[in-house]
């Protein structure tokens, strides 16, 4: 009798210390937390409704929303100069560091300049030889109207020249029918001179302005040659000259002279600067920086703890250097179990376990204070419900 009150006494004692264990949050992985000790009066007339609340437990690091940027250089380069310190804040495009090729690009730069600025120079030079032989051929066109002008002056010449020949044999036609009492021989010799006068000097002009119209003729042939080849010599010019590709050798070497120099891409803060001046460039990070305004938390929950997780849980976080607690909320669940990389301080705690990335948004007022901490590790509390 005496032993079986003793049995029950002791599994009474260890239901009322599970119990206890599970009501004060230390039974692992799942706590419980409310308004903590119970009061030691109640007001009368008041009915405790407000059950303490569930959570679950797991490390958590802070770090940027936007995540860390690590940025490097060519290997085999070597760093020349260090423009930021470690905690800096620095704006987009300003100057990290610059390497030592930057020398070199520098002088690949100037040469393709100079090399563009003697091709345009040379381009614009047999562009304007070029343009003074096409005005030249142009001249000569030109020319053919006057010549055009004087040849219809000279037709017109002509065509009066013929109306005086034709006018010049009728009146010897005249004289000569008239009897000789009328007319003497010396009158009808000079209508006769008159008439042969008139005649070679409308021949004359025909002959001349049948060479007139020849002559013409071969210019017009000449300065058509003449301004077609110029046109062409004028085109060739335009296409020999590598204007084009000189341009983006020149746009080439510009981009290596900026990646001689490396500039944040980002508004940000300089996290860690590992580079140091005059050294090597490997395959490691020269400066690690982020972007702290906006600042998340990735804990690290137990498998089998997950499936009670919801987006917009409240989280707290906490850790002995912080200065108050952290708050935030659930943001993102994973979808893929993969192996714990944070070590609880706890040598009772498995240093191999299965978990799932959970996503934490910190509110703006802890997330000025994780800026300060970024990569520090915590212990995150994630509100299930009751």
């Amino acid at each position: 009798m005496t032993r079986w009150l003793g049995s029950l006494l002791g599994a009474a004692l260890g239901a009322i210390l599970v119990a206890g264990l599970a009501y004060t949050g230390r039974l692992p992985g799942v706590s419980r937390t409310g308004s903590g000790d119970l009061p030691a009066r109640l007001p009368t007339g008041t009915v405790a409704t407000s059950p303490p609340q569930a959570q679950v437990v797991a490390l958590a690091k802070l770090q940027p929303a936007a995540g860390v940027l690590e940025l490097g250089g060519v290997p085999g380069d070597k760093v020349e100069r260090i423009y930021v310190k470690a905690g800096q804040a620095v704006k987009r495009d300003d100057p990290l560091l610059s390497f030592d090729s930057r020398t070199l690009r520098q002088l690949e730069v100037d040469a393709a300049r100079t090399q563009l600025a003697e091709a345009e120079a040379r381009l614009k030079a047999e562009q304007d030889y070029a343009d003074a032989m096409v005005a030249e051929a142009q001249l000569l066109v030109d020319q053919l109207q006057l010549d055009e002008m004087e040849l219809a002056a000279q037709e017109t010449r002509a065509k009066s020249l013929k109306e005086q020949a034709e006018a010049s044999a009728r009146n010897y036609e005249r004289v000569g029918k008239l009897s000789k009492e009328l007319i003497s021989g010396q009158q009808l010799d000079q209508a006769k001179l008159a008439r042969d006068q008139a005649a070679n000097e409308y021949a004359a002009a025909q002959e001349q302005i049948a060479k007139a119209k020849q002559g013409i003729a071969l210019k017009r042939r000449e300065a058509e040659l003449k301004r077609s080849q110029a046109a062409a010599g004028r085109a060739k010019v335009d296409a020999t000259v590598p204007l084009e590709s000189l341009r983006k050798q020149l746009a080439a070497a510009e981009e290596r002279l900026k990646s001689a120099t490396l500039k944040s891409p980002i508004d940000g803060v300089v996290l860690e600067l590992p580079a140091v001046e005059g050294g090597s460039v490997a395959q490691v990070p020269l400066i690690r920086l982020a972007d702290v305004r906006s600042m998340a938390a990735v804990a690290e929950v137990y498998e089998t703890q997950v499936a009670g997780i919801r987006e917009g849980q409240p989280v707290e976080l906490s850790a002995d250097v912080l200065p108050r607690k952290l708050q935030g909320t659930v943001e993102r669940v994973g979808q893929t179990v993969g192996k714990n990389r944070m070590l609880s301080l706890d040598p009772t705690q498995p240093s191999d376990a299965h978990v799932v990335e959970v996503r934490i948004k910190l509110d703006d007022a802890s997330a000025q204070i994780a800026a300060r901490f970024v990569g520090l590790q915590t212990t995150a509390a994630i509100r299930t419900g009751p």
